[in-house]
């Protein structure tokens, strides 16, 4: 304790309390305590903000994979799955016979059969068809005969005159294709030289009957 002069009675220490309060400034233990507490509050802001990103993170994460697999499933439901084809049974092979007789596509080529008969032909000479008989028609019947021995028919009329029986008269030179007519027609009819009223350029078939 001091006396009002200033002295320190006697017996008693001097008042060291009061001096150091004067003299000291501020306390570095109150202000690091303010700073640590700035520190704690920015780390705990901090971590709560790496925790909520991480939690987003996560969710998003799983969401995502979710729908992409609710995605695949549905596309491989919906994707039709083309069945292979019904395999059908080998066509069967054709085995050779040895039995068999050789195939006809070696065999020579048949040949066309030939006819015995000689080629139809049309004779050059005319015939005329004279009816010396009654009977009407007699020489368009005659006609159609020597037609069809292919002969070409001329004249159709009829005869006045005495031949006694069917005669196939013919002009110079034409004696043989006379006795050809002949032999086709019925009767068996004589071949003679004509007359002189008959034509020089055909035969001429005289019917009496």
């Amino acid at each position: 304790m001091t006396t009002p002069d200033g002295t320190t009675p006697e017996g008693e220490a001097p008042d060291q309390t009061s001096g150091a309060s004067a003299t000291a400034g501020p306390n570095p233990i109150a202000r690091d305590g303010a700073w640590g507490a700035v520190a704690r509050l920015l780390a705990v802001q901090l971590l709560t903000v790496v925790a909520v990103t991480a939690v987003i993170t996560g969710v998003y994460a799983l969401t995502g994979r979710g729908g992409n697999q609710a995605t695949a499933g549905s596309s491989s439901q919906n994707t039709p799955t083309a069945s292979p084809p019904p395999s059908s049974p080998p066509a069967a092979q054709p085995t050779a016979d040895p039995s068999a007789e050789p195939s006809s596509a070696t065999s020579s080529p048949s040949t066309p059969a030939t006819s015995s008969q000689p080629p139809v032909r049309t004779h050059h000479l005319k015939v005329d068809v004279l009816n010396q008989s009654a009977a009407k028609g007699t020489a368009a019947r005659f006609a159609a005969r020597v037609r069809g021995l292919h002969w070409r028919v001329g004249r159709i009329s009829n005869f006045n005159g005495t031949v006694s029986t069917t005669t196939v008269y013919y002009p110079q030179g034409q004696a043989k294709a006379a006795a050809e007519l002949a032999r086709g027609l019925p009767g068996n009819p004589r071949v003679l030289p004509r007359f002189s009223t008959l034509s020089d350029s055909r035969l001429t078939v005289i019917l009496t009957r």
